[in-house]
């Protein structure tokens, strides 16, 4: 998603939008429970990734995707 040779955030937008779509016909038991548990996968991803690499390059990684 993110490695579009163009507009990249347009299609990660875009596969956002899909996901949230899927996501509402959930029950808003099951959607919060989804929600949370990404949430929680995505902050450790995010740690584990600036363990990967130091922790300048992950910032320079995020702001080149900005």
């Amino acid at each position: 998603m993110g490695h579009a040779p163009i507009a990249p955030g347009t299609f990660g937008a875009m596969v956002g939008v899909l996901f949230f779509v899927l996501l509402t016909y959930l029950g808003w038991e099951l959607y919060l429970l989804t929600v949370v548990t990404l949430s929680c996968l995505w902050v450790w991803a995010a740690d584990r990734a600036e363990l990967l690499m130091d922790r300048a390059a992950a910032l320079m990684e995020e702001e080149a995707q900005e």
